[in-house]
């Protein structure tokens, strides 16, 4: 089977990788360096066709940008044993992007002879010393949402399974589109100020631990690597996200409650505002540090190829409902049975909301609820998925207001707000809390 991110072009087997980095020279030298690399010679070739597919693609690059070259494209031929042929491509395009010259690097893998297992394995080694993520947009896709200044909003695959596909193989193919999306927002995260790619990054990761979840009746034991690497990055991603809602979100709304028009009072509110700003962007530049570090991508590619890799289980380990010889009939009767118990869930959870800290695991059931009807939005009755996910949206929304409040109220004693702005937003945290319970 092809790695998740296999995709065909002239009868070969790709493999694209996004290289988040700052500086391509600085790319060039780590890839050189790498034992797989170290001692061949590449070649280099300043403009070409990026992709011969579709060369119309290119057309948006602006001719004005005083970038040079638009493209650069250095290769390596790699043969290894057992007849693995395989053609690196690191190619480089500047993207203008508000005044500034900004570097678009992506690493492609060709495979000329050799078993698509073995692409994967390659990608896995060089990520041991180079940064970089998975990707399934060529590189001529991701400079034009950059130059676009459009986030690219993964929603979660159609789980439409063919005739015959048993459950682990739907759950390959959902995790994997998942892990996907939040390695396409980890991407853009080096060139993008926008909240709302943070936002969306952490929504994607949330959704993929949901599947995980969701699926961990027919995941097996010790399947997927530790994730650990991942930790400074999502907890950058968390701190950011926090400060990025409650300068856009939760503030806003509550200025004119506060100030009054009193002069005393808006200078207040300004200094946090101020405050947080600055905050947010130190925020940003440590996501974007995280990124750099090699771990991070290699535990995603490693996470890849061990869904890749995950063996069907034996008949007499399968669940009972997969016994079924209809199986795309079994895989909706699992669908109704697994989610029908997460709603009962979450409607045990929300029928005597006390504390924060329950509030918090309501809020957390809200999500997997929500994230899991869509994924398996397709095997479900339409009038259960309705209304399962408009339970799920509904609690998550009203527990979320809540503790954004509260969060904010935590980010201005932090960052040393008046201590009358500070007993406000907490006042206003405790009354929302009172009123959602």
């Amino acid at each position: 089977m092809n790695p998740p991110n296999a995709i065909h072009r002239t009868h070969c087997v790709a493999l694209q990788l996004a290289l988040p980095c700052a500086d391509p020279a600085d790319v060039l030298r780590q890839l050189s360096q790498t034992p797989l690399l170290r001692r061949r010679k590449p070649t280099q070739h300043g403009e070409e066709a990026l992709d011969l597919d579709s060369p119309e693609s290119l057309e948006w690059q602006p001719r004005e940008s005083g970038c040079t070259p638009p493209l650069q494209t250095t290769r390596w031929t790699v043969r290894q044993r057992q007849g693995m042929h395989v053609e690196l491509a690191l190619t480089t395009r500047h993207v203008l992007v508000g005044g500034l010259c900004r570097p678009v690097c992506q690493l492609e893998g060709v495979l000329l002879a050799g078993t698509p297992a073995a692409l994967h394995g390659m990608a896995v080694q060089l990520a041991k010393t180079v940064p970089m993520l998975p990707s399934q947009a060529t590189l001529a896709e991701r400079c034009l949402a950059l130059a676009q200044g459009a986030h690219t909003a993964q929603t979660a695959p159609t789980a439409k399974p063919d005739p015959g596909t048993s459950l682990p193989q739907l759950a390959q193919r959902v995790l994997s589109h998942m892990l996907h999306a939040f390695a396409t927002h980890l991407a853009q995260l080096p060139h993008s100020d926008d909240p709302e790619v943070v936002h969306q990054a952490r929504v994607a990761w949330r959704r993929f631990k949901s599947g995980i979840r969701l699926f961990k009746p027919v995941l097996p034991p010790d399947a997927l690597p530790d994730w650990a690497p991942l930790e400074p990055l999502l907890s950058a991603l968390g701190a950011l996200r926090d400060q990025d809602v409650a300068l856009t979100e939760t503030l806003p709304p509550l200025q004119h409650a506060y100030t009054e028009d009193q002069a005393h009072r808006l200078a207040h509110w300004e200094a946090l505002q101020q405050a947080l700003a600055q905050a947010s962007q130190t925020q940003r530049h440590t996501v974007r540090q995280a990124l750099q570090n090699p771990a991070v991508g290699h535990t995603l590619l490693s996470t890849l190829q061990a869904l890749c890799n995950m063996p069907e289980p034996a008949a007499q380990d399968e669940p009972r409902h997969a016994k079924h010889p209809k199986k795309a009939l079994a895989l909706q009767h699992w669908a109704q049975r697994r989610l029908a118990r997460l709603h009962q869930r979450l409607s045990t959870a929300t029928q005597t909301l006390g504390p924060l800290e329950s509030q918090h695991r309501a809020r957390i059931l809200a999500k997997r609820l929500r994230y899991s009807t869509d994924a398996l939005r397709t095997l479900l009755p339409k009038k259960d998925r309705q209304r399962w996910a408009q339970q799920a949206s509904h609690w998550q929304t009203q527990l979320g207001t809540t503790r954004d409040v509260t969060r904010a109220s935590t980010l201005a004693a932090e960052w040393g707000a008046d201590a009358e702005l500070v007993a406000f937003l907490r006042g206003v945290a405790v009354g929302q809390q009172m009123g959602g319970g």
